[in-house]
């Protein structure tokens, strides 16, 4: 979480290795073990813009993603069946088979939200699920929605880490550990948030005394 040009979605890119430009050095491990070529084979990168084919139905969006991106040796009926599984998981059963179209005409903005989430987890990311401000531009009852499911999805097993900009107390509580971003990229927190952000508070409590009785 952190202000615009804290470096949230450059910090997330990084991680993701996703970079293209500049120099990114040091190491990275995953579980313990430095990266390999896999891991982005293993991931699935949830970007801010919702960018589908129009034509396409919510179903169809979905299993050409199982088909393009899961293993070859999977079969056609395994994937098909884990695209029902990510429909249920996600609720979009009641409009599976209605068309994408363009915003304003086809779903609507929490319904794409979900769709290109979905599209991620159609790829059966096994080992973690990188979500770029999945709350931007949507108003509170739908950004709550798009929330409680990234919530869901915790619950059910699958590994996310999401940037984030002005987040709601409500929201936040939503999730487990932050890391606080302040301009320029300066760590301001990094860890546990408690429950009901009690761990955050109390920290943030303590810098503010020790601050004004220096």
């Amino acid at each position: 979480m952190g202000a615009s040009g804290a470096g949230k979605t450059t910090l997330l890119d990084v991680l993701a290795n996703r970079v293209t430009m500049g120099i990114v050095s040091g190491q990275m491990f995953v579980n313990g073990n430095l990266r390999d070529n896999s891991f982005q084979r293993s991931t699935g990168y949830v970007q801010q813009l919702d960018l589908h084919l129009e034509s396409t139905t919510v179903r169809e969006a979905l299993r050409f993603s199982a088909y393009l991106k899961q293993p070859l040796h999977t079969s056609k009926k395994e994937k098909d069946l884990y695209v029902e599984n990510v429909i249920d998981l996600l609720d979009m059963c009641p409009y599976a088979d209605a068309i994408v179209g363009v915003a304003g005409e086809g779903l609507n903005i929490e319904q794409r939200k979900r769709l290109t989430m979905g599209v991620e987890l159609a790829a059966k990311p096994q080992l973690l699920l990188f979500l770029d401000e999945p709350t931007s531009g949507l108003d509170s009852q739908t950004a709550w929605s798009i929330c409680k499911l990234i919530s869901k999805l915790s619950n059910d097993g699958q590994a996310i880490m999401c940037t984030i900009h002005q987040p709601s107390a409500i929201l936040m509580k939503e999730f487990d550990r932050l890391l606080f971003l302040a301009k320029g990229g300066r760590t301001v927190y990094f860890g546990e948030l408690g429950d009901g952000c009690e761990t955050l508070i109390k920290y943030l409590w303590i810098k503010r005394c020790f601050t004004l009785s220096t």
